[in-house]
């Protein structure tokens, strides 16, 4: 999946929650050399799932993913985009939460 979507996958699901120490998880694949500081540190802000699509991912039927995708506001400026449960968002490490200190 990582070589299918690229580097700015990786580092958006690694700025996820601090509280899960993502961040050190996100330093730590930089550094490693998976993904570069550029991608930990793009400008990206998650998107919210909506209410709908977001019952149709908790049921778990891998046959209702493809519906779910559908139900998302996907941004027709072709600009990556990283969507997230609700309850979750506040917890989303912006970018200069993870820009190293030069």
């Amino acid at each position: 999946m990582a070589a299918t979507c690229g580097g700015l996958f990786i580092a958006a699901l690694a700025r996820g929650r601090r509280t899960h120490e993502h961040p050190l998880q996100l330093y730590a694949l930089t550094r490693a050399g998976l993904i570069t500081a550029d991608e930990a540190a793009c400008d990206i802000t998650p998107r919210p799932i909506p209410g709908k699509v977001q019952r149709l991912l908790y049921q778990a039927r891998p046959a209702e993913y493809i519906r779910a995708a559908e139900g998302l506001d996907w941004p027709r400026d072709k600009r990556p985009s990283h969507f997230m449960f609700k309850r979750n968002i506040e917890l989303w490490s912006t970018a200069s939460d993870v820009r190293p200190i030069s």
